[in-house]
């Protein structure tokens, strides 16, 4: 588990040092990532996520843009598949404690 701790250390984003404001990321996400969590659905991965997060006093407000390719394998035929990425989300988590 320290080894999953490692690789996931990059994707945490410590928000709470952080003025009001809005602040960029940017996270290469490699098959590394997924071995993490015992996922090996994916041959191969080279995503790349764009994180604009704005902080306010009781909201974070995050926009991700992910996109890239993944590689994966037909489950009849085991030829490999690539596939191309393009995801944008947008989400609001408060920040008020009750």
């Amino acid at each position: 588990m320290n080894d999953a701790k490692n690789v996931l250390a990059p994707f945490v984003l410590a928000f709470a040092g952080l003025k009001e404001g809005i602040h960029h990321f940017s996270l290469d996400i490699t098959s590394t990532f997924f071995d993490a969590f015992d996922y090996t659905e994916f041959n191969d991965v080279a995503l790349n996520a764009q994180i604009e997060l704005n902080k306010k006093a009781t909201l974070l407000e995050l926009s991700f843009s992910i996109s890239g390719t993944v590689n994966v394998s037909c489950d009849v035929s085991r030829v490999a598949l690539f596939f191309d990425i393009s995801k944008a989300k947008l989400m609001y988590l408060s920040l008020m404690t009750t």
